[in-house]
């Protein structure tokens, strides 16, 4: 189940650097379907959530994953320049959290509703993430 739900994040992320342009259309599309994913089945989402840190290997290696997709992805637009170059690991795990850490509080009853309406917010905040300086 763990790995269900792993695999299909990290192929969403990694799938996103060949099908768009633009840094802001990748985190647009991204966080539009990772919210989708978690929506269309919530039970699974939540559970994934609440588990994954009994799972620190999920992947063979970290680029397998989702953090190391999207750091891959960060990593590209640092080399064309788009952003600032710093550790990618790093800004990936921020970007993600904006969504994963929304998600969490969905899980505790902080926030209700689904998270794909608030995609726009999301991905305003995932670029004031990564574009910062």
């Amino acid at each position: 189940m763990m790995l269900a739900i792993h695999g299909r994040l990290t192929e969403l992320i990694a799938m996103t650097d060949h099908n768009h342009e633009s840094l802001e259309d990748k985190i647009g599309f991204i966080v539009t379907h990772y919210c989708r994913i978690a929506d269309e089945d919530w039970d699974l989402f939540q559970y994934h959530i609440l588990h994954l840190h009994h799972f620190p290997r999920l992947a063979d290696s970290p680029e397998n994953s989702p953090i190391g997709a999207a750091a891959s992805l960060l990593e590209k637009a640092m080399d064309s320049g788009e952003i600032e170059p710093v550790d990618p690991y790093i800004l990936a795990s921020m970007a993600l959290g904006v969504v994963l850490q929304a998600a969490q509080a969905k899980v505790f009853g902080y926030i209700t509703g689904p998270l794909a309406a608030r995609t726009d917010l999301f991905t305003r905040r995932v670029l004031a993430v990564i574009c910062a300086k």
